[in-house]
């Protein structure tokens, strides 16, 4: 329940920035998910909530904190690159106004070990503008929320630094979030 509030009220709090002079926009879609951890217990429900807190987490952040122009997709049903596919996303993206495209997987490698992979489309291009794997650790609400943080500081720091309000300081480039 208490993660149900909190990814409503990261869908209420983000703003849908009109794009700013000089800033491109970015759609974002929902990340896929593939669990190869071999674990029993069904998780389904657990992680698609913490998907959609996850993206709902980024789409804030990077709206409301660094001043990217946020874009909704508009989606309606699902809304990731396993459905409806990347191409459709980015015709989506296309029709939003966005100039960028954000795309991705979490893969549940173990109980400890998760990566997450994010591609940054240029639309307009089609081309990849950045592509950043990470990892972190733990399967629960308070890891995924931490791994979140750790993917949006990576984000604005290797793939939009001109984009944001304030760049954070470039050093070397993060590899996992623990």
């Amino acid at each position: 329940m208490r993660l149900c509030r909190i990814a409503l009220t990261l869908a209420l709090a983000t703003t849908m920035a009109p794009a700013a002079q000089g800033r491109e926009s970015l759609a974002i879609a929902e990340l896929a998910f593939r669990d190869t951890s071999g674990e029993l217990r069904d998780q389904t429900a657990e992680h698609a909530s913490r998907i959609h807190v996850f993206g709902a987490a980024l789409r804030t952040s990077l709206a409301r904190d660094h001043g990217v122009p946020v874009v909704d997709l508009g989606c309606t049903g699902a809304c990731s690159p396993a459905d409806p596919g990347t191409e459709a996303l980015a015709e989506m993206a296309r029709t939003a106004g966005a100039d960028l495209l954000l795309v991705g997987e979490i893969h549940k490698i173990s109980t400890l070990i998760s990566n997450i992979r994010l591609i940054m489309l240029d639309l307009d291009s089609g081309a990849v503008r950045c592509e950043r794997l990470l990892s972190y650790r733990g399967d629960t609400d308070e890891a995924w929320q931490r791994a979140a943080r750790f993917a949006d500081r990576d984000l604005t720091t290797y793939c939009l630094p001109d984009q944001v309000r304030e760049a954070p300081s470039r050093h070397s480039p993060p590899q996992s979030a623990h």
